[in-house]
């Protein structure tokens, strides 16, 4: 989905007329009256005015009150929903055709953002996850940055690169991609979906361990799964060594116990059923190995 051009218009149209009007108010930057002359001023004295414009929501309340513009219901409303924008530092964790993924350590959650004018993979690069420093606002039922972004000098090492995808993907685990401010839009994540997460990589496992450790006693069905997951990643280097020795067959573990095998499926969860306490039948993992 791209934004029409006629709407990226009036998106400028309407944050230079509220910058001008907070400049008007505070002075910031003398002998500019107008919104040509505010284009022409350098982007960092912008920036400054975004900043104040971002950190004093008053300033919109009273720009919608006085609508000196004299904007339309319609476009004020515009304007005063940008309050529930997050001015913030972001990580840029992936591009995706049209849209650019943020992920927003304080808040946890993935907002998908679109453009306005140029692609922002080709402004910044496509290096991930790359630090930025922007205002992400709602507009036109989408989420946007507000044309001014500001890329940090800092180089992210493996493992800080590595975590940081741990928690975006958890992030989209539980709230999905946010493509909007509406609330509603966010998905319930099970607890059961959260634990299998958790388990499927072993930077996952290291990154969210107190996690794993909170979920897996929390009921019986999610130790049972949890079982199962430590049983399936760990079955990988039993799987290994017996096929180093010419073992095939079928397989079952409990974390990293092979409790039983035998030459078909069937004839294995009859062994199953005749050495494993009931309770205990659904921590198994199963596997087989072809001759």
């Amino acid at each position: 989905m791209r934004i029409e051009k006629n709407d990226i218009e009036e998106f400028f149209k309407l944050h230079k007329s509220l910058l001008l009007y907070v400049n008007n108010k505070k002075n910031l930057i003398k002998g500019v009256s107008t919104i040509p002359e505010l284009q022409e001023v350098p982007l960092k004295k912008i920036g400054e005015l975004r900043t104040i414009t971002v950190n004093d929501p008053a300033l919109v309340d009273s720009f919608i009150k006085e609508n000196p513009f004299k904007f339309t219901n319609e476009e004020l409303k515009t304007v005063e929903s940008w309050k529930k924008g997050i001015f913030d530092t972001f990580f840029i964790v992936n591009y995706a055709d049209d849209e650019t993924f943020f992920y927003h350590p304080e808040t946890k959650k993935c907002y998908g953002v679109l453009s306005l004018n140029d692609q922002l993979e080709e402004m910044l690069g496509s290096y991930i996850p790359r630090v930025v420093k922007t205002w992400l606002i709602p507009f036109k039922d989408r989420i946007i940055y507000d044309g001014f972004i500001s890329p940090c000098n800092i180089v992210l090492g493996e493992n800080m690169s590595k975590n940081i995808q741990a928690e975006y993907t958890e992030a989209i685990v539980k709230h999905r991609v946010l493509t909007s401010f509406n609330s509603r839009e966010e998905k319930s994540c099970s607890d059961e979906e959260l634990l299998k997460f958790y388990m499927k990589s072993e930077t996952n496992r290291d990154r969210f361990w107190e996690e794993i450790e909170t979920l897996r006693v929390k009921n019986l069905q999610l130790k049972a799964l949890f079982h199962q997951e430590h049983g399936r990643v760990l079955s990988r280097k039993i799987k290994t060594k017996l096929k180093e020795i010419g073992a095939t067959g079928h397989f079952a573990v409990i974390d990293n116990i092979v409790v039983a095998s035998a030459p078909t499926k069937k004839e294995l969860d009859t062994r199953i059923t005749e050495i494993i306490p009931e309770e205990k039948k659904e921590w198994v993992h199963q596997f087989k190995i072809q001759s």
